[in-house]
Parts: structure tokens; sequence; C-alpha cells
């Protein structure tokens, strides 16, 4: 059930008055009851509280990604979002984009933003093994990410070092097939 909401301070609050500003989800009496069961599930099941104690030791892993792998440029997190940013230069400005794709065939989904940022945000009730997996498909992905890396800079050196992008081949020109000869007729007597 859509349900939304605005939290503000009196200052800026102060700047609304009644019927100069609408929601479309806002007002619903039974989205406003879901809303609040919503919360109340939220913090009877300790999941804000879990988030945030998952959310530390994610924030330890992906800064360990981040040692470990030096084309990850930036990792952040607040809770259980966090955002991974590669560098402009890495993956030819595509590796937010590899990277997700990646961890699709892990099958994790993440998103993609800027090109170059990922942007990842399991549901607050997930497990510490359940994150733990993650953290390994994680991995995984940037291990692959570095791999295609270095398969990029050598075919790049091997170009260099062959002059194989200053000096190209010729296309030969195609050769015609002969036509086949036509049998002669024999002749009447």
């Amino acid at each position: 059930m859509p349900v939304s909401a605005v939290l503000a301070d009196s200052k800026v609050m102060s700047v609304f008055t009644p019927g100069t500003h609408g929601s479309t989800f806002g007002g619903n009496p039974v989205a406003s009851a879901v809303g609040q069961e919503a919360i109340k599930v939220l913090v009877e099941e300790g999941q804000v509280d879990n988030a945030a104690r998952l959310g530390v030791k994610w924030l330890a892993f992906l800064k360990k990604m981040k040692a470990k792998y030096g084309f990850v440029e930036a990792v952040r997190c607040r809770g259980l979002w966090a955002a991974i940013d590669f560098p402009e230069w890495f993956l030819k400005g595509q590796g937010g984009y590899k990277f997700m794709n990646v961890m699709k065939e892990l099958r994790i989904l993440c998103k993609v933003t800027r090109d170059r940022t990922i942007r990842m945000s399991p549901p607050l009730c997930i497990t510490d093994k359940q994150l733990e997996a993650a953290c390994e498909c994680i991995d995984r992905a940037l291990a692959q990410l570095e791999f295609l890396s270095k398969q990029e800079k050598s075919v790049k050196k091997l170009i260099s070092t062959t002059g194989a992008a200053k000096k190209p081949v010729a296309a030969k020109k195609p050769v015609a097939a002969k036509k086949p000869v036509a049998a002669k007729k024999p002749v009447a007597a």
C-alpha cells in the first residue's frame, strides 16, 4: 500500500500552510494505518537496530575491499545503504555497469548510478549469514573486474608494442570467381 510522509523541523515546515502542499499518497486513512503498522514492525522486530549493527560490519568489509582492490575509489555506508565508487579511468568509465552485471550473474541486484557508482540496499531484515554471502559475492565480482581490467591493459600493451594500432592492415580485394566453361555440345552428324 503506497504511503508518503514528510518529516522536518518547524522552521522548514512553517512554509506550508493548509492547502499549499499536496501528496499523491498522503492523507489516505487506510494507507496511514498500514504505514503505522509497518513502523511498529520495524521497531518491534529490531530491524533498525539490525541495520545499524550489520551496517558497521558491512562498512568494515567494504573498506577491506577498497584496500584490496586499488581500482575502488571510495566506499560509504549508512546503516545498510552502501555505495562503491569506481574511478572514471577504470574499464573505460563503465566499472559500475560491469560490476552491476557481474553481481546480477551472482544473483544479487544492485543499482549503478552515474556510470561508476554502485548503490546497494539490502532489506532491513537481512541476517548475518546472508550479509556474509553478499560480501563473498562482492569480493568475487571485484576480482572479476580486476581480471577484466588486466586483460584490457594487456591488449593495450600488445597494441602499443606491436604497433598494430598504427599500421592498419589493408583489406585484400576479393578475387572474382572464374566463370565455369560450358562443355561443348557434340555436333550432330
